[in-house]
């Protein structure tokens, strides 16, 4: 039996008597040192072998000369074969596991137990020694699966038409196309990914009812944690637009839909048709993720809350309006004490915009400009009211389009009242809160307050996404009303996993 291992292994390639070598090792067998670093020389000869294949890539050369290819198919071969912690002890596996997968262009590839993608990261660096053009990629829950998908800053991102449902929970930026993945299954128990998403639009990996979720890059990281339906919570659940969640009061629906933290660019661009000088474009940054109604404020909603209606143009489904400042401050009071766990009020300026931008830089929601700031514009038509003159009044919310975060009447139908102040003079309404490179911002000084978004008496200029209105706290019109923000205090500096979301870092 000797003799024949002997002539068998006279015929085998180095890498296999090195592979065998050093399992023989790693059981214990008393063999050489010599022996040992000569096994592992040998491998990493063969690692260096790939990295050159990989590195240029040629595939036509490779079709003629195959066996440049057997490396890469003994090594995913081997692998498996391979103990964890062999895997763990000898660098040449891991090595030779991400040149594999560079070569094989896997877009997704679960790293084998022992392996952590991090530790082998520089061989995809060195592999990519252009590092690219960034890329913003926005993570979604779809089902059982996490779905990754390229976008770009400014595009409407409305889903495709291959998600039909699914929550979005952030975004990513990375240069390299490397990305990894890395989710707590139970405690104690992880599993890693290493993701080379080449020229693929889509990502999708399976999730394995992971708890937590890192989502890193050469850029920065995502963490994503989960949410169990609050028992107060009459629904909460996903769609196409993202996640949602809804409770009532005396028969009264209210229906909260959740908004990521994220970057955004805030302001319109010089070129943009009827915008006014207090609309500086700048970059703010919210750190946390917060719950937005879906529409704005119903007289039925206002009505189970505060037990009158004071609105104009009456119905129940129609926007509450003649509504002040601190009037909707006190309904957002009222309601937390009929739902103590989360903390209403009113949204900021910066988080109204960037809720309804959805991701946007244009004039409208929907990634359309404007081209007839004076009236009605047809662009503006399928998504808000708008440009009813005087015989103007307001409609029953929800009937026109949402914008792609699932929000409805961001533009036109009725002013809606910010938690932030504004000087008297038009040129402080640019308060020291909208400057670039804000987090966070809220404005607490000055004798005016902010309302945006537009109303349905007034031109579609005056109803884009950056337009800025100021009101005196105290006004009571048929065209003011407010929209329901709900979550961690606002200037509160909290940090961490926020419900439903994500933090997003770097």
């Amino acid at each position: 039996m000797a003799e024949l291992l002997k002539r068998f292994h006279d015929y085998c390639a180095k890498t296999v008597l090195a592979r065998e070598t050093l399992n023989l090792h790693e059981c214990g067998a008393p063999l050489l040192p010599k022996d040992v670093e000569r096994a592992r020389n040998v491998l990493r000869q063969a690692d260096r072998a790939m990295f050159l294949i990989a590195r240029d890539r040629d595939m036509e050369e490779s079709k003629r000369l195959p066996e440049r290819l057997l490396l890469f198919e003994w090594q995913r071969r081997e692998i498996p074969r391979v103990s964890p912690e062999a895997r763990t002890k000898q660098e040449e596996v891991a090595v030779g596991w991400a040149l594999t997968q560079s070569w094989t262009g896997e877009p997704v590839g679960e790293a084998p137990e022992g392996i952590n993608p991090k530790d082998v990261a520089w061989v995809h660096d060195l592999l990519l020694q252009d590092p690219g053009v960034e890329t913003l990629w926005e993570a979604r829950i779809v089902g059982a699966e996490l779905w990754l998908r390229r976008c770009r800053p400014g595009q409407p991102v409305a889903p495709l038409a291959t998600i039909q449902t699914g929550s979005p929970l952030g975004w990513i930026r990375a240069r390299r196309s490397r990305l990894e993945l890395h989710m707590e299954i139970a405690a104690g128990q992880t599993t890693s990914y290493g993701i080379l998403p080449r020229q693929a639009p889509e990502i999708r990996c399976p999730l394995h009812r992971a708890k937590q979720i890192q989502l890193s890059t050469d850029c920065g990281e995502l963490k994503i944690g989960t949410m169990i339906r609050p028992d107060w919570a009459r629904r909460m659940g996903r769609d196409r637009f993202g996640l949602f969640l809804e409770f009532d009061l005396d028969g009264v629906l209210f229906r909260l839909r959740w908004v990521p933290p994220g970057s955004f660019l805030m302001g319109s661009p010089e070129d943009e048709k009827d915008r006014y000088p207090d609309e500086v474009p700048h970059r703010v940054t919210l750190t946390r993720g917060y719950w937005l109604a879906s529409t704005p404020c119903t007289q039925e909603q206002w009505q189970a809350v505060m037990g009158r209606n004071p609105s104009h143009f009456k119905g129940s489904n129609r926007p509450v309006e003649s509504v002040d400042w601190q009037q909707c401050r006190e309904f957002c009071a009222r309601l937390q004490d009929r739902v103590p766990a989360l903390e209403f009020r009113l949204p900021t300026e910066a988080e109204w915009e960037y809720a309804c931008r959805a991701g946007t830089t244009t004039a409208f929601n929907d990634g359309s400009a404007c081209t007839k700031p004076e009236g009605k514009d047809p662009a503006l038509e399928r998504l808000g009211w708008h440009g009813e003159g005087e015989k103007g009044e307001t409609h029953p919310v929800g009937e026109l389009a949402p914008n792609s975060w699932g929000l409805y009447d961001m533009h036109g139908n009725v002013w809606e009242w910010c938690a932030d102040y504004c000087g008297f003079e038009e040129a402080s309404v640019v308060t020291d809160t909208y400057v670039d490179g804000a987090v966070d911002p809220l404005c607490t000084k000055g004798a005016w307050r902010v309302v945006r978004g537009g109303s349905a008496w007034i031109s579609a200029g005056r109803c884009r996404s950056a337009i800025r209105g100021r009101c005196e706290p105290g006004g009571r019109d048929w065209s003011l009303g407010f929209r329901l923000a709900a979550g961690q205090p606002v200037g509160s500096g909290a940090t961490g996993l926020e419900a439903g979301g994500a933090e997003r870092r770097g």
